[in-house]
């Protein structure tokens, strides 16, 4: 009698008529890495032109930094563009050097695609400039950082500041 009960206990735990929860997920996980691979085929952007957008929303960041440095402060804080590299300054008579915040380097290296030389600063309103300081100077207009390619461009909104 003991016997008949282990074994319908034993039936009854054995009877296998789903999936268990690994099965599920890593259907799921091979569903999803096809599916990258697809949308990365048929979208027609390289890895060089995604990493190239990493790099410009990098850029946006770091403007978006130097003003929210300068709204923080009483002094025009703002980016340098030299060459192929960029770099965080503060309009001030030290000439110190100073990094952006997880940043090893000072110079940054320009994305590719951006071919902009000179400066971009903001007063402690947020105003941008194109000049290192304000001084007398007026509010850019419209500033756009434009891009080699269909990768889109860096605007930049006259008195407000707005980074798009």
């Amino acid at each position: 009698m003991n016997n008949k009960k282990i074994f319908i206990k034993s039936s009854f735990f054995s009877n296998n008529n789903g999936f268990t929860l690994i099965e599920v997920i890593v259907v799921l996980l091979i569903i999803g890495i096809l599916s990258a691979f697809i949308l990365m085929r048929d979208s027609g952007q390289s890895i060089d032109s995604v990493e190239n957008i990493v790099e410009i929303e990098k850029l946006k960041s770091h403007l978006r930094y130097s003003q929210m440095r300068a709204l923080n402060s009483n002094l025009t804080w703002g980016i340098q563009f030299q060459g192929s590299t960029y770099k965080l300054y503060m309009y001030d008579t030290s000439q110190n050097d100073y990094k952006f915040p997880d940043e090893i380097a000072v110079d940054l290296p320009k994305p590719d695609s951006i071919n902009y030389t000179g400066y971009i600063s903001f007063d402690s309103w947020g105003v941008p400039y194109s000049i290192s300081h304000k001084a007398e100077s007026n509010p850019l207009a419209n500033r756009i950082i434009s891009t080699t390619g269909n990768i889109g461009n860096i605007t930049i909104e006259p008195y407000t500041g707005y980074i798009e």
